[in-house]
C-alpha cells in the first residue's frame, strides 16, 4: 500500500479503513518497503477500503465520502 496512507503516534502505525460512510482508524503492522510502498503484514483484511492520504483532521468516526 502506498506510505502516504499511513499515519503514526508514538510507536504505533495505523490506516483509516472506510466502513459504511465512516472512517475506522485501525492498527496496523508494517514489514518491508519498496520506494513510496509499504508491505502490511498485519492488521486488514483483504478487500479492507483504505483511505488514501488521509487529512490530519481524519478521526476514527469522521463521516467519508468515497469516489
Amino acid at each position: 500500500m502506498p506510505k502516504a496512507a499511513l499515519t503514526t503516534e508514538g510507536s504505533a502505525t495505523f490506516v483509516f479503513v472506510v466502513k459504511g460512510n465512516a472512517a475506522e482508524r485501525r492498527a496496523v503492522r508494517v514489514g518491508g518497503a519498496d520506494g513510496d510502498r509499504v508491505e502490511v503484514i498485519a492488521g486488514l483484511a483483504s478487500g479492507d477500503r483504505v483511505v488514501i492520504s488521509p487529512p490530519a483532521t481524519l478521526k476514527d468516526g469522521s463521516r467519508v465520502v468515497v469516489h
